[in-house]
């Protein structure tokens, strides 16, 4: 998805605008518990990279017909399943698998999850262990399409708006106890302020990251999952409920009642939302 480049900069370098939407506000946040993690910033050199919405487009076509544009990194590992560096994609079965780990267990919140060792690990549910721009890639691959952003004006600190949403999709949780598979909804972990409830009545919406300037946004910024809209993130949350930190009833927090200990190994998988539709009707 493409938007002014002017802007996407702004927002690249100077982070000025932190979210479609709102500036960033409140204090700032500590680590989540734990010892401190690593920092890795982005490097288009030892990365897979695409430049542009272009190239990636091209790039799914080139996976389709068997012809990967990172044979090293974006695999067809048998009938219908891939490998898209840590990603298991199974096209017929339309689902997506992500590895990844329970990144806090209390606290504030304003993504489900974020890209491992570069996204805001302060204020995330789940660390995941991926590639944003092969995790977008992958939900072209599964027949999905991204929202559309309408540019702002920075000028006047009007920051973009989303003009679609993009399509639908579910997501799951899963870990391994006593061994045994648990999983849940990926709205469980998270806690509304307001209603004092698990996450109800939201959607998960493929809005797609941007592209400016031959970067993808995702990949600098590490933004994969967003509860407060942000359009940096792959997957945005339609129900928003306000800045948590402008208000005690306002946002999202680690539903600790339900997420598992900290450090906890976990598989995010995403599904198209019609086949849970398919599967109620």
């Amino acid at each position: 998805m493409k938007i002014a480049g002017g802007l996407m900069i702004a927002l690249l370098v100077l982070g000025g605008i932190a979210h479609a939407g709102q500036l960033a506000q409140g204090p700032p946040v500590g680590p989540p518990p734990g010892p401190p993690r690593e920092y890795v910033p982005y490097d288009p050199s030892k990365e897979p990279a695409f430049r542009g919405e272009g190239e990636l487009r091209k790039g799914a076509e080139s996976v389709r017909s068997g012809d990967s544009p990172f044979p090293q990194i974006v695999k067809k590992v048998g009938p219908d399943l891939y490998e898209l560096g840590t990603i298991a994609l199974d096209t017929k079965a339309r689902r997506v698998t992500v590895p990844g780990r329970i990144n806090m267990t209390q606290g504030i919140i304003e993504y489900l999850a974020v890209m491992d060792k570069r996204g805001k690990l302060h204020e995330s549910v789940l660390a995941l262990d991926v590639q944003p721009s092969l995790f977008q890639l992958a939900l072209i691959l599964l027949g999905l399409e991204p929202g559309e952003w309408s540019p702002g004006n920075p000028t006047a600190q009007q920051p973009p708006t989303l003009a679609r949403w993009g399509d639908q999709v579910v997501l799951w949780v899963e870990w391994d106890r006593a061994g045994k598979t648990e999983r849940v909804s990926a709205d469980a972990l998270v806690f509304n302020r307001e209603t004092q409830k698990s996450l109800e009545g939201n959607r998960w919406h493929f809005t797609g990251s941007l592209f400016s300037r031959n970067v993808f946004a995702a990949d600098v910024t590490g933004s994969l999952i967003a509860t407060w809209l942000d359009l940096r993130a792959i997957l945005n949350a339609s129900a928003q409920v306000g800045n948590p930190y402008r208000g005690a009833n306002l946002g999202y927090e680690v539903n600790s009642k339900i997420v598992p200990p900290l450090d906890t190994p976990i598989r995010l998988v995403i599904e198209p939302a019609e086949r849970e539709t398919k599967k109620g009707q």
